[in-house]
């Protein structure tokens, strides 16, 4: 006759150690993560301080900050928050896309934009600030920060330059204020400009 009671704790114990096992090999994947995508901005700093030194300034004054499980990176005027996960999996699929998004951030600080929205129409001036900065990014003409879409988003630029007589934040704002931009256009723009 088997004790089926006792069975039934070992079973138990057998699933809390798993439960454990399976925490701490998802604990030690998220460092590995963590550690990973800090060692890619890492080199993405150094990346442009090398090939960029007169923005040494700037690159020592912005903050870069982890912030796991939040699926988009974010700046607050100070801080660019990544999210290790979302860096390396772009990272991926482009490996210049640390360095881009680096670059991308530390022009919005050098350019002021963040300071400058306070009356505005904030989807249009973030929309005109990034364009501008992305615009700034392909003058430079950097393979330290080329991307798989940079062909598309300069087929893009030179038809909104015409339109909007130059790609400055200040001239794509009043542009896109007098000609509303469509949905479809929006998501294009946030697709080949927002990192």
């Amino acid at each position: 006759m088997v004790d089926k009671s006792n069975h039934g704790i070992r079973a138990d114990a057998v699933r809390q150690w798993r439960n454990k096992m399976s925490d701490k090999q998802q604990t030690d994947r998220q460092l590995q993560i963590r550690k990973i995508a800090g060692e890619v901005m890492g080199l993405a700093h150094d990346g442009i301080l090398i090939n960029m030194r007169f923005l040494d300034v700037e690159l020592s004054r912005l903050k870069v900050e982890c912030r796991e499980q939040t699926g988009v990176n974010l700046f607050d005027g100070i801080t660019l928050y990544y999210d290790p996960a979302l860096l390396l999996q772009r990272y991926r699929n482009a490996p210049h896309y640390a360095a881009r998004l680096y670059l991308h951030t530390l022009l919005h600080c050098i350019f002021s934009h963040a300071v400058s929205a306070d009356k505005l129409n904030r989807t249009y001036w973030d929309l005109a600030t990034d364009i501008a900065v992305e615009h700034t990014i392909l003058e430079w003409n950097l393979h330290l920060t080329s991307l798989p879409s940079d062909d598309l988003l300069r087929s893009r630029l030179d038809l909104l330059e015409k339109q909007a007589g130059g790609l400055t934040a200040e001239r794509l704002y009043r542009h896109f204020r007098i000609e509303e931009p469509s949905e479809n256009a929006m998501q294009e723009w946030h697709k080949l400009c927002y990192y």
